[in-house]
């Protein structure tokens, strides 16, 4: 599946090699049902180490850049700030995505 490569714009000031953390407030997770504790249905995030009401896409920058699939890149371009993100080039062959804890 092809991949996106993108980088922060060049107003956004960011190290090269750093989590990134986007929220989007467009899409708020649902409210807990009666009688669910709000830290039940949405725990503290292990990669940041916050509690997210809303989407949140955790970017990892890597050597400044990182590659998203298309889906997030459509994702970040319909927020308000893009994210603070801009496209380099598509990859045909991008390599294995990893889930690191």
């Amino acid at each position: 599946m092809p991949g996106m490569r993108i980088r922060p714009v060049d107003e956004r000031t960011v190290p090269d090699n750093a989590l990134v953390v986007l929220r989007d407030i467009a899409r708020p997770f649902p409210p807990p049902r009666d009688g669910q504790r709000l830290e039940n249905v949405q725990p503290v995030c292990r990669l940041c180490g916050v509690q997210h009401f809303h989407k949140t896409y955790h970017i990892q920058l890597e050597a400044g850049t990182a590659i998203v699939s298309k889906t997030i890149w459509d994702r970040l371009c319909a927020m308000v700030d893009n994210g603070g993100f801009e496209l380099c080039n598509a990859v045909d062959n991008p390599p294995s995505q990893t889930i690191r804890m």
